[in-house]
């Protein structure tokens, strides 16, 4: 899609956030959503696989186009992650968007409080994984998550 968008609108610069992918993999079980990747283990990892060779691949057709975050950075940095957003979209810098960031969630399936305010994180799921879970995961999206993170 992020193909189609650039060639329609010449002037669009894009986000790729990229998440730990067994977070997303939890979020993604514990959403809700009526697609096979909120329902089944091997198909959330492949999901999160899936797309994040997409945002790579815009990265790499359309480079100066296209900037990647980490949404740790998001929860972790909130003025500095959108410092660096707001430079790179060009627009004028403003406290509005990081203080928005420190008091909200978006589009958490764990509820709507802020990182570390209660119920059990993505984080906090993933450290519950068994063996099992662990060896799926990093058979299927391993590869993809130490190249985005080096771990």
């Amino acid at each position: 899609m992020a193909r189609d968008l650039a060639l329609m609108l010449l002037a669009a610069r894009f986000l790729h956030v990229v998440r730990d992918g067994r977070e997303v993999v939890e979020s993604m079980l514990a959403s809700g959503f009526n697609m096979p990747a909120a329902r089944d283990f091997s198909t959330a990892c492949e999901y999160w696989r899936g797309l994040v060779r997409c945002g790579i691949e815009a990265e790499h057709s359309h480079s100066e186009r296209v900037l990647r975050v980490r949404h740790a950075r998001m929860a972790a940095d909130p003025a500095g992650f959108m410092q660096e957003v707001l430079d790179f979209l060009g627009a004028e810098q403003s406290d509005a968007p990081a203080d928005f960031l420190k008091g909200n969630v978006i589009n958490s399936s764990f509820g709507n409080q802020p990182a570390g305010q209660g119920g059990l994180s993505a984080r906090s799921r993933v450290e519950r994984w068994n063996a099992t879970q662990q060896q799926t995961c990093d058979r299927i999206a391993g590869q993809q998550h130490r190249e985005l993170f080096g771990e």
